[in-house]
């Protein structure tokens, strides 16, 4: 029987191990066997000379027949005209990319090693009649308690080890914490971090990674025991001596579809700690390793590494920093009992979880699945898929409203359609405001269409000196914003334009739902503007009607931005690194959070600085604010570190300044609206990466910012290093927000608002 096995066979990766493993095995029960690389990873690992050389003679085998076995992620997967074709795969969060499954709809099969993984894939949609649950396994005769320990530099008496890929998911950030709160420099133990950067970023030399390591090291704790990092491939022979160095390994994982180190650890007799969550439960439990309780289920994206981006959408798990810390105290207070626990764990696997065993099992399905006629069932397999699973129309047709990117088209010049007269409305016109700069940047793009605007603000709001100020037939564009307008002179200024039959539109620059009084009054103009298809849901699920809501994203500007290799007047050394923010000074921006994660950073960066590029509005709350926070960075010695660049500017002259920045960050907490932010879009605007907090604010944004779950000091400062040591990051995410750029400009956004206004025009 041909056998073709496609998948990362030379990389440094969880699936590159895996399909070595599984071709080497198959090869051993008598399979023949075509191996067909596909490179995935920068680094390469320096396999043993005996299966360099089988692997070698494997890629020259080129079968015409028998299965296609897959194995990593499914954009990669292979089918072959009239062969079977298997995918194997796993998932660590609780759903399947739905970009992985259209290329799993492809296949006969999907294959998974956990209970977990195979849950996830029915519930996300998949037909569980073509799901399969195979348990990988190890290879016991190198993973085992008589493998000499590898010598480890600066190594003390008891070994806490974790090997993983440098991404969040696997919950680094956790573990440094947790190690800080458990050890300080006084106890003899030490943490030995085996990872790597796989991406265009990687660095043999880990400098970037163990700045991130010192920064939240120094940050956390003022004496830290010892912790050691491992940047370079250790060659496949002395993987299981890298076990056998260690007296406990630990990885607080966010999320596995199977966890491999984990197995491999317990097949050498070494301790697991472990999350108590996802794949690895199949074969870890309490009697034979220790599982980290889990605090909650949190959005599979922080900050948004590109290993991680397919979850971006599910959920995975937030493991318990308290729990294990004291699991690892434990665990260092109690060896015997860990070892004890450990070898119950290591027959288990010796007796159930081996390669062989896995590969035999996978070759009697395999067997079966040739006997069956493929060419025909993989044909009306495809066009049943083309039939149910292609969308024609995305949710947001579907839910009867014009998508968020929807190009309308241009005004019919010379037919005789007279453009709509507009007059927008905004109180706050000629003031240091977000509203009124909104509206001037509208009322421009739509002049510049040929629409004739006028804005009436200040005095001209109330109902008679409005109604003095619309002519026939203008549609009247209130911008609304609750701490523009008086509740009782909105209602009065409604019900005479009511009377004189003006055309009413209003746009919703922010939502609450405890300004009741004002909603129930908002609920009877039509029809109104939001920003985002987020808030338009907020609003349905409070019970507004779907008829006449507008989705019509913000418009953005582009600018020519200066070249970075010297900062802008007043910025200090270039050597930074720089961080931003910028908008009104107000309380729920996290402007205090933001200083105190520079403070912390700056014993990794010593001349770190926050610069805060801020105009002080007319509100009482914007200038008991800036007190605030004067007074507090006084107290709290933030004024080393911070900036502050008080002042209305120019947005040219602001872009150049924030364009120099290294990152900018806007940490803004949930205060209870639903808005869209201006600020965010001009920072995307400045070509650097941007940093928020998962909060309504940013909800209509995903790829075009990196988010963080809270605007806590430490989550700050997490991601800031992250970023900082992650070039690959930051360049994804400017391209990002780059094509958001593209797709949203002035222009886009004034013709949407022409077909509503002649939808009003015209009922």
């Amino acid at each position: 029987m041909h056998v073709t096995v496609v998948g990362p066979l030379e990389d440094a990766t969880g699936y590159a191990e895996i399909s070595r493993e599984i071709a080497l095995a198959f090869l051993r029960l008598g399979v023949r066997v075509h191996a067909h690389p596909v490179p995935w990873g920068v680094p390469r690992p320096d396999l043993r000379p005996e299966v360099r050389y089988l692997l070698d003679r494997l890629r020259a085998r080129c079968p015409e027949s028998g299965p296609v076995l897959s194995i990593g992620i499914p954009p990669t997967f292979v089918r072959e005209p009239g062969r079977p074709a298997v995918g194997l795969t796993m998932v660590e969060c609780d759903r399947v990319p739905p970009r992985w499954l259209d290329a799993c709809r492809r296949m006969d099969e999907i294959w998974v090693p956990s209970s977990f993984s195979a849950r996830v894939f029915t519930t996300s949609g998949f037909p569980p009649d073509r799901v399969r649950l195979f348990p990988l396994g190890v290879d016991t005769s190198r993973f085992h308690p008589g493998s000499p320990p590898l010598p480890l530099p600066g190594g003390r008496r008891f070994v806490f080890l974790s090997v993983f890929e440098w991404t969040p998911r696997k919950g680094w950030d956790i573990l440094l914490r947790a190690f800080t709160r458990a050890f300080t420099d006084r106890d003899d133990v030490c943490l030995v971090l085996k990872t790597h950067s796989n991406g265009p970023d990687y660095d043999a030399s880990g400098r970037t990674i163990w700045a991130c390591v010192q920064a939240m090291l120094q940050r956390d704790c003022r004496r830290p025991a010892p912790v050691l990092v491992l940047p370079e491939v250790i060659p496949q022979e002395q993987i299981p001596s890298l076990y056998r160095a260690a007296d406990c390994f630990v990885l607080p994982s966010r999320g596995e579809g199977w966890n491999l180190p984990a197995l491999e650890a317990l097949a050498c007799g070494v301790p697991v700690i472990t999350t108590r969550w996802s794949g690895h439960l199949d074969y870890l439990n309490d009697d034979n390793a220790y599982l980290v309780e889990v605090e909650a289920l949190e959005p599979a994206r922080w900050p948004g590494h590109p290993a991680d981006e397919a979850y971006r959408g599910g959920h995975w798990a937030r493991p318990s920093v308290e729990h294990l810390a004291h699991l690892m105290r434990w665990v260092y207070e109690h060896p015997h009992e860990a070892l004890e626990r450990a070898e119950r764990g290591r027959r288990q696997v010796a007796e159930q979880l081996t390669w062989d065993r896995c590969a035999a099992s996978m070759l009697q399905r395999l067997k079966a699945l040739d006997a069956q006629p493929h060419r025909v069932s993989h044909l009306l397999r495809t066009l049943w898929g083309r039939l149910i699973w292609t969308p024609s129309s995305t949710p947001a047709e579907e839910a009867g409203h014009e998508p968020a990117t929807m190009a309308l088209p241009r005004p019919p010049e010379g037919t005789g359609n007279k453009l709509p007269a507009v007059l927008l409305v905004v109180p706050s016109w000629g003031s240091i405001c977000g509203v009124a700069e909104y509206t001037k940047s509208l009322a421009s793009a739509l002049q510049e269409m040929g629409c004739s605007v006028r804005v009436a603000g200040g005095q001209d709001i109330g109902p008679d000196r409005l109604a003095k100020l619309v002519s026939a037939g203008e549609i009247v564009h209130f911008q609304y914003e609750y701490s523009l307008y008086d509740l009782e002179v909105l209602r009065a200024t409604l019900d005479r334009l009511r009377t004189m039959k003006a055309p009413t539109v209003l746009t919703l620059h922010s939502y609450t739902e405890e300004a009741a009084r004002h909603n129930d009054l908002l609920r009877t103009v039509h029809p109104i503007i939001v920003h985002a298809e987020s808030t338009r849901q907020k609003l349905l699920s409070s019970g507004w009607q779907p008829a006449g809501l507008h989705v019509i994203p913000m418009g953005v500007k582009r600018f020519t931005l200066p070249p970075r290799s010297s900062p802008p007047e007043q910025m200090g050394p270039r050597e930074g690194p720089h961080i931003g923010f910028v908008g009104l000074m107000h309380w729920h921006k996290g402007l205090l959070q933001l200083a105190t994660a520079v403070k912390y950073l700056r014993r990794v960066y010593p001349v770190i600085r926050c610069h805060v590029f801020s105009s002080v509005g007319t509100a009482p709350h914007c200038r008991s604010f800036l007190t605030h926070f004067l007074n507090e960075c006084r107290a709290g010695g933030l004024e080393e570190v911070v900036s502050l660049h008080l002042g209305y500017e120019p947005e040219e002259k602001l872009v150049a300044r924030l364009h120099a920045m290294d990152v900018n960050v806007l940490p803004y907490e949930d205060c209870g609206y639903w808005s869209t932010s201006a600020a965010v879009r001009l920072l995307m605007a400045c070509r650097r990466p941007v940093i928020t907090t998962d909060v309504p604010f940013f909800r209509d944004l995903s790829d075009q910012v990196i988010k963080i779950s809270e605007a806590s000091p430490e989550a700050i400062a997490d991601a800031i290093a992250f970023v900082l040591s992650q070039p690959a990051l930051a360049a994804l995410t400017v391209a990002a927000a780059d094509r958001y750029l593209e797709e949203n400009p002035w222009e886009l956004c004034a013709r949407r608002h022409l077909h509503v206004y002649e939808l009003v025009r015209d009922r």
